[in-house]
Order: C-alpha cells, then sequence, then structure tokens
C-alpha cells in the first residue's frame, strides 16, 4: 500500500515541476521515488506505473476547473469527470509505456535502460495517438527554464532532454537501493550529478555560439480580449482596437512583421477583416499576420492570414492539429454548445513574405516537434505561434504551454514569435531564451529584434532517430559501469 501512495505522490510532485519555474528543480528528483518504487519490485511495476500516471496526468490537467469558473464548462460534476477521465488515461498511458519495464525485469536486462526506454515510450505515445494526440506532460518542459540544460534538443529533440532527466532520476534511484552500501551510494549518485554537469556544459558552450542570423524587427499586439468576451465584443471595435494598436507601435518604431493572436477576429465573415487588415499594411508599410476563422464548402479552418505592404494576401494558413473534445468532437456525440465544429487544415505550414518565410503552428500546434520540424524541412526560417491561451485564465497551465514553445525554438534552430490573446506574448530566441514579453491579462504591444535563421539543427534533419542511438550508448554505458564498479571492488 505504501508504494502505491510514494508512486502517486512521486506522479503529484513531478506535475508540480512543470507548473512554475520555481518548482522547475523537482524534475530532477520527484520520479526518483517512482523509479526506486519499480527497481525495488519491478514485478509490481505496471499498478505503480498506473498510480503514477494518474497523478501525474490529474496533477497537468488542473486548469481544467478554469474551464468550469469562467463558463466553458456547463457543472461542476463533468468539471470532475474530465479531469478524472484525463488522470484514467494518463494512468493507462504509463501502464502501456511501461509493459517493456516488466518484460526485461523478466529477462535481467539492466535497470537504467529498462526504466529510461519505457518512461521516454510513456511520453511518446501521447504524441501519436493520431486525432486523440494530447502530448502535455513532457519532463523537458518542466525545465525550460534551465536554458543551457535544454540544448541537448537541438540534437535529438525534446525527448533527448527527457531521457537526460530519467536517467539522472534513475541513477538517484539506483543510489538510494544501494543506501547500506556507501561506496555503491556514493558511485551512483555521483555519476547522476556528473550526467547533469556534462549536459550542462555542452549546453553552455551551445549557447556561447554568436547568432548569426539577420536581425528583423517584429511586433506583437496582445490585444487581451478574454474568450467569452470575443464573440460578444462588436466586429468593428475589435478591428478597431487591433487596428489602433497596430498604428501606435509604427509611430514609436518600425517593425517589418506585425503578429495578431489566433482568431484576432473571431468570426467566419472573414472578407472585412482581409480588407482592413491589408489596408493596414499598405498604410504601415509592414507585413501583418492576424487569426480569424475561414469557412468554405460548410467547413470552418481555424487559420492565420499574412497581408503584404502593397496591400496584397500573401497566403493563409489552416490549424492542422485540432484540440479533441475542445474544436472538434471525435465521435460525434457531444452537445453543439459543449464542442467546436472546427475542421482539419492541410500540410503546408509555410508562407513567405518580403520579410521572412514564416513558419506557422497554431495554439495546441506548438505541442508537437514533427508540425515545425516539417515547417523546417519546407523553409521556414522563423516560427510564429498564434494563440488564444485565456480560456486557461490565471492557472499554471500558460506557463507549461509556453514551455513547449521554448522547446520548440532549440529543437528547430529556429527564432519563435509567440502572440497570445490574453499572454503569454514574447520572443524566443533560437537557444530558447526568452528575449522579450509583456504582462499577462493587459491590453499591450510592443517591438522586439529577433533573428531569421536558415541553418537547420541535427534534430531538424534526422528527427527523433537520434532517441535509438541515444539508448544504445545508455545500454553500453551501463554496462561499463557496471564493469567499472565491478572491477574497483566497490561491493
Amino acid at each position: 500500500m505504501i508504494s502505491f501512495v510514494c508512486s502517486f505522490i512521486s506522479g503529484l510532485f513531478t506535475a508540480l515541476a512543470g507548473a512554475e519555474r520555481c518548482f522547475s528543480i523537482l524534475s530532477f528528483f520527484a520520479p526518483t521515488l517512482f523509479a526506486f518504487i519499480c527497481k525495488k519490485s519491478p514485478e509490481k511495476c505496471l499498478p505503480y506505473s498506473f498510480f503514477y500516471g494518474f497523478a501525474l496526468w490529474g496533477g497537468s490537467c488542473l486548469w481544467i476547473f478554469e474551464l468550469y469558473f469562467n463558463g466553458y464548462l456547463p457543472s461542476l460534476g463533468l468539471t470532475f469527470f474530465a479531469l478524472l477521465a484525463l488522470s484514467v488515461i494518463g494512468g493507462m498511458i504509463l501502464t502501456v509505456g511501461f509493459l517493456p519495464f516488466y518484460f526485461f525485469s523478466k529477462i535481467g536486462f539492466p535497470f537504467l535502460f529498462s526504466f529510461t526506454f519505457s518512461y521516454l515510450l510513456s511520453e511518446f505515445i501521447p504524441s501519436a495517438m493520431g486525432r486523440f494526440s494530447f502530448p502535455w506532460t513532457s519532463l523537458a518542459a518542466s525545465v525550460s527554464c534551465f536554458t543551457p540544460f535544454l540544448q541537448t534538443a537541438s540534437v535529438g529533440g525534446s525527448l533527448s532532454v527527457s531521457l537526460i532527466i530519467i536517467v539522472i532520476n534513475g541513477f538517484f534511484a539506483r543510489a538510494l537501493s544501494e543506501i547500506k552500501n556507501k561506496k555503491r551510494f556514493i558511485f551512483y549518485f555521483f555519476v547522476a550529478i556528473a550526467v547533469f554537469f556534462s549536459n550542462l556544459s555542452f549546453g553552455f558552450l551551445r549557447m556561447a555560439r554568436p547568432l548569426t542570423g539577420e536581425k528583423i524587427s517584429v511586433a506583437i499586439v496582445q490585444g487581451n480580449i478574454a474568450a467569452d468576451g470575443k464573440w460578444t465584443t462588436d466586429k468593428t471595435d475589435t478591428l478597431f482596437l487591433y487596428s489602433e494598436l497596430c498604428r501606435l507601435i509604427c509611430e514609436e518604431n518600425e517593425p517589418s512583421l506585425i503578429i495578431l493572436p489566433e482568431t484576432s477576429y473571431p468570426w467566419t465573415d472573414n472578407v472585412s477583416a482581409v480588407s482592413a487588415f491589408s489596408s493596414l499594411s499598405k498604410k504601415l508599410d509592414s507585413c501583418i499576420v492576424f487569426g480569424c476563422f475561414e469557412e468554405e464548402n460548410g467547413q470552418i479552418f481555424n487559420s492565420a492570414h499574412v497581408s503584404s505592404p502593397d496591400g496584397s494576401v500573401l497566403g493563409s494558413y489552416r490549424k492542422r492539429r485540432l484540440v479533441p473534445f475542445g474544436e472538434y468532437d471525435p465521435f460525434g456525440i457531444l452537445p453543439s454548445d459543449l464542442v467546436g465544429n472546427i475542421s482539419f487544415g492541410g500540410r503546408g505550414g509555410v508562407i513567405e513574405t518580403p520579410v521572412c518565410d514564416i513558419g506557422f503552428l497554431i495554439c495546441f500546434e506548438s505541442l508537437f516537434s514533427s508540425l515545425n520540424r516539417q515547417n523546417s524541412a519546407d523553409g521556414s526560417d522563423i516560427t510564429v505561434i498564434m494563440t488564444n491561451d485565456s480560456w486557461f485564465g490565471k492557472s499554471s497551465a500558460l506557463y507549461r504551454h509556453l514551455s513547449h514553445a521554448v522547446l520548440r525554438a532549440v529543437e528547430s534552430g529556429r527564432s519563435v514569435v509567440c502572440a497570445a490573446n490574453t499572454g503569454i506574448s514574447c520572443v524566443i530566441s533560437s537557444m530558447g531564451e526568452i528575449t522579450a514579453s509583456v504582462p499577462n491579462n493587459t491590453t499591450a504591444v510592443f517591438c522586439s529584434e529577433t533573428e531569421k535563421i536558415t541553418d537547420g539543427t541535427l534534430y531538424s534533419s534526422v528527427g527523433d532517430v537520434i532517441i535509438f542511438a541515444a539508448l544504445y550508448l545508455l545500454l553500453q554505458f551501463e554496462f561499463f559501469l557496471e564493469s567499472v564498479y565491478t572491477s574497483a571492488c566497490i561491493d
């Protein structure tokens, strides 16, 4: 019974690690307890992993109560049910992910390799569930504030950062399991510390390189229209607000690119928005990126448009990944007042402009490494994330969502510009550093310089295959350590 409670507590503290910057350090310790329990009783790892996953996903999705308090869910009972469902799904994902650990332990595979492989599998599964995908609980996202530590993502993606965190926790778990043997305890403890500082050193070396991309000036407009007020606000007032904010920033600066949030014009009759922003682009001599809904052949798309300084529309992008049970109903059984009826967009995510080639991600899409990697392959030299996070209220989900944007910057080696309706709006360098931002829940507009970069990273070229090589090296490393402490008579 104690082991089940400890697994649950370990999951809760791992969820807390991703909630705020001040708790990020827990990522290097919270999963240790779960790893220790799995090492102690590998034959019971599946129920332990369910309790861990239940707590991890439940704790990471507490923001769902904001939907109820802000009137987006009709009852508290339904909110509890939704949280329970997400928690159970999280528990099932971890259980499936740790099936290899269960079988590996049966045939005598090394603990650290087995645990790391299984945990990574449980992180990969939520991104590989097709239209039900929801990769929300990444360990790598939990440490997004430790910028040097993230640089490994440029080589192996966010999974490689998670791998290193898991390895550190795994070595701490091995140290705990050898607590009665002082020599072995110290040995494993310092191996964990060595792994941490080795990765950190790589990060500092990479960040020491000067950025050589061409500088461009971008302006971000944060309209601060709450989600429940977007559709009740008069259309003319909405256009006036964004037009005035664009004019205001251009009076003080000369941005080449002005970016508005997701669905900044939240109606399907977008002709007036396209016309208004195209005219404004010509007056301000800047490209303007704005979000709106598009309707075509009875289908509605969540779209981004780009208007040119010559008054023309350079192109539009339609969101490819939609929020299940939020923007669409996968089963078609929910009431229309609870779920949207948005359609899936096509493949292309890059729009060429006179300023740069923009790779687009809209809101939920920033959770997916594959979409940003596809944009890089299609020639993007900057990433624009347009989002409306007002649904999250003041919850920790704002920070967790931003953490994924930081990872996308490091993975692709591209600057990321986030334009959010109520926040967090910011500019992120190709190294993952937030170089400019404005407070949440304020009407604001700001201008900042960033770089457009054409050179790719190793990860943007080859993707997640690096993880398999890393796992093989981990297996050999574990065999090597076994031989080291055996030959050194550490027993």
